[in-house]
């Protein structure tokens, strides 16, 4: 909550003012006896909306008169839970607050983005609302300018302009609904785009896999996609039959391949060895020499000699007169072992290619293909339409849960509203039956909407007690943590009414939210001496400050009247 506020500025009668301390509920800013005017009421309430992130006091005449105070700094306190956190805005840099380690504000902390900073109070107060901000949610309930006041039948607005939409929208984010209706609002949205989408391309037949329109051309579809299954089914039967004989033939073929390839194999080493021996006869290595003799003798001591030498002469003999006979004899083997070697090779190459034979020929690959590509198209088609189904299903029963739910939440929103509103009335006029104001939500050409009636009352002083009454079940009914009412608002009310309002006020400013911080109640007042005795109790004890004419205004001094040329002489 708002502790304090202060400002070097602030003086009354030449004396520099000490802060300015508020505490839960009720903080009067209480006025001259005679309702004067100018004194700076109006000023610290848009200074404590200051201190709670607004902007309009920066733009104040306070700041912008040369004749008035001129840009100056904004001292404040906020405590949450246990800790105290100490902030100022200098009107000159509205944009930024600066944070202080110290209740007196001298030693600097952190510099926040003015945004940041309400990021923070919003945290705090517990308002962090998705598509929300602080001074949404809580602006539209600072009633001091004219221009607010002026929107007596349309308490919700923040400005003139804004549509009836933004502020039942804000509305529905302080009573904690507004995140479910949303949602269903974007379900309702997303399904609507996708089937709109589906149904689209099912009319335009722009997609070869969303054409399907009705229940009729699903179920068409559905049997062509059977046809097109079984045919493909019987073709991986007939393909996979023909893939095995094609395997059994081709193991059979290897096999009598290997065979053939074992005999030439066999051929080529016989003739090879034939042709070792009449090579080696050629270069004389099958002669024995006479070291090999030797060693034969060695072996065989008894063995004629004599008759071993003649036969070995004789062979070589033989060997010079067949020489001829011998080279022609070794090119004849050396050719068939040639051709031996190529058909052995022709054969090696043939077993590899029929081990990479067995495939499907072009045309079972064609149709397989073309099948194939039939089934993925229907099933397409058919998931297309099962899935505009769904969405339609889901939009329609998405839209008849928003129709449903609401009116039903928006209703439980109005009974609150009009039950408190209309207990208020009766508390302010506790001898007559007077009529409280009806709030009611209305959607018109797709937007949301309200009215709140004053039921044919429509005086200045009904329509403001009106008003008030509406703040007061707002404040207790939601997350609002503050309200900020100018003492213009009462000015039509008779007296007793308003010694009545008091005591509402310091009633309902005794709540709490939901994260334990007090609600408060920002409320100027003046002339209280002709209000009734409880009246006057109730000041004196929610009474923050008492302001008066001249040197006991806010800031020792006020700007409304015009000055004297004599006195301008005699500074």
């Amino acid at each position: 909550m708002l502790i304090n506020v202060w400002s070097d500025r602030f003086n009354d009668a030449g004396e520099p003012r000490p802060p300015i301390v508020f505490h839960p509920g009720l903080n009067v800013v209480e006025g001259g006896a005679e309702a004067e005017n100018s004194i700076g009421k109006s000023t610290l309430l848009s200074i404590v909306d200051y201190a709670f992130g607004g902007a309009d006091f920066a733009k104040s005449d306070v700041i912008t008169d040369p004749d008035a105070v001129g840009h100056h700094t904004i001292y404040f306190t906020f405590r949450f839970g246990e800790q105290d956190r100490y902030f100022s805005r200098d009107t000159s840099r509205p944009g930024f607050v600066q944070e202080y380690f110290d209740p007196e504000w001298k030693e600097r902390k952190e510099e926040w983005q003015i945004d940041d900073y309400r990021v923070f109070l919003a945290e705090q107060y517990g308002l962090d609302i998705p598509d929300s901000t602080l001074r949404e949610l809580i602006g539209r309930f600072v009633r001091i300018d004219t221009e607010q006041l002026a929107m007596l039948k349309k308490p919700l607005k923040a400005a003139p302009a804004q549509p009836d939409e933004q502020g039942v929208f804000a509305l529905e984010k302080l009573f904690g609904v507004y995140g479910k209706l949303k949602q269903l609002e974007e379900d309702l949205k997303a399904a609507n785009l996708s089937y709109s989408s589906l149904e689209g391309m099912a009319k335009t037949g722009l997609s070869q896999y969303v054409k399907i329109r009705n229940k009729k051309e699903r179920d068409q579809a559905e049997r062509e996609l059977t046809q097109a299954r079984i045919a493909f089914q019987q073709l991986r039967v007939t393909a996979d039959l023909d893939l095995f004989q094609a395997a059994e033939q081709a193991k059979s073929e290897e096999q009598h391949m290997k065979t053939q390839l074992r005999s030439l194999q066999s051929k080529r080493s016989v003739l090879k060895g034939k042709l070792s021996i009449v090579e080696a006869t050629l270069s004389g290595e099958s002669r024995l020499t006479t070291d090999d003799l030797e060693e034969f003798y060695n072996f065989f001591p008894n063995v004629n000699k004599e008759k071993l030498e003649t036969i070995e002469y004789y062979h070589r003999a033989l060997v010079g007169v067949y020489e001829d006979q011998l080279n022609e004899q070794a090119e004849k083997y050396r050719r068939v072992i040639a051709v031996l070697d190529n058909e052995i090779n022709q054969r090696l190459r043939e077993i590899h290619q029929l081990k990479q034979s067995v495939e499907l020929d072009d045309k079972t690959y064609e149709e397989n293909g073309e099948l194939a590509a039939t089934i993925k198209r229907l099933e397409a088609q058919i998931d297309a339409y099962d899935k505009m189904r769904e969405f339609d299903k889901l939009r329609k029963e998405t839209n008849k849960a928003l129709k449903e739910q609401r009116p039903r939440i928006l209703g439980d929103i109005e009974h609150n509203i009009n039950r408190l509103t209309k207990e208020f009335v009766q508390a302010l006029y506790p001898n007559k039956k007077r009529k409280p104001p009806l709030f009611s939500f209305k959607e018109s050409r797709g937007k949301a909407g309200y009215t709140f009636s004053s039921q044919g009352d429509n005086g200045a002083g009904s329509q403001s007690k009106n008003l008030i009454s509406f703040d007061l079940a707002i404040l207790e009914l939601t997350k609002l943590p503050i309200l900020i009412h100018d003492s213009v608002l009462i000015k039509q009310l008779a007296y007793f009414p308003v010694g009545n309002l008091l005591t509402l006020y310091e009633r309902v400013a005794e709540l709490t939210s939901e994260d334990g911080h007090p609600k408060q109640i920002f409320f100027s007042f003046d002339a209280t001496s002709k209000y009734r005795a409880e009246a006057e109790k109730i000041v004196n004890r929610t009474r923050v400050i008492k302001l008066g004419e001249n040197e006991h205004a806010l800031y020792g001094f006020t700007w409304n009247e015009e000055k004297d040329e004599t006195d301008e002489e005699n500074k």
